[in-house]
């Protein structure tokens, strides 16, 4: 039996005791701290935090709010922007560059923009790029070049719940657009609209009473 025991190779011999240790020696410090930490547990593990927590009623009416006026804001710069765009090329050259990029324009894009050019898809099956083609085709010069400065501050006038774009702030700069005061203007809108659905409110809960 000792001989067996002997022959065994020394790995399978060694067993490790009560205490951890193995070999005849202690395990490292290190070994030890990486087991602990294992064993704690990751941020991951802890329970969410609800996401109403601490936020009344009130807070939420007001962040409702700033996103409206966060909204409307930048779609009422780019009006502005537009409403002081020069002619500086011919009409020919201004709708071949407008009609190439509204070829290109992402689907929801151009739903935005057929929006603003009160374009509304009709039966015939015909795209929406090729139904604002044809709008814009009536436009003179000045109203080409609005359409085409329009057509690169889309995506930073409509980033929705990101505020103001840089290109959108500094275009509004050259024009000397002031958007302190337009987000003003937006505010108080948002403020008159929001009186007159509360009445409308009352009146009909006072009605069905």
């Amino acid at each position: 039996m000792c001989e067996h025991r002997e022959a065994l190779p020394r790995a399978e011999a060694v067993r490790e005791d009560g205490r951890g240790y193995r070999d005849g020696r202690r395990q490292t410090g290190q070994g030890r701290d990486r087991l602990r930490r294992s064993q704690l547990p990751g941020a991951s593990s802890r329970p969410p935090l609800s996401a109403k927590a601490g936020a009344g009623t009130g807070r939420g009416a007001q962040a409702h709010r700033a996103g409206q006026i966060r909204h409307h804001h930048p779609a009422r710069i780019l009006a502005a922007v537009l409403a002081k765009v020069a002619a500086p090329l011919k009409k020919a050259d201004l709708l071949q560059i407008a009609q190439f990029a509204i070829a290109r324009l992402p689907y929801s894009q151009a739903q935005t923009l057929a929006k603003r050019h009160k374009v509304e898809a009709d039966k015939s099956n015909t795209s929406l790029e090729s139904l604002l083609s044809k709008r814009i085709a009536s436009y003179d010069e000045t109203g080409l070049c609005r359409t085409l400065l329009e057509l690169s501050l889309l995506d930073s006038a409509y980033q929705r719940g990101k505020g103001l774009d840089d290109s959108l702030l500094e275009t509004a700069k050259r024009y000397r657009i002031d958007t302190v005061k337009i987000e003003k203007a937006v505010s108080e809108q948002m403020t008159a609209k929001e009186k007159k659905q509360s009445r409308e409110a009352a009146r009909k809960k006072k009605t069905a009473a």
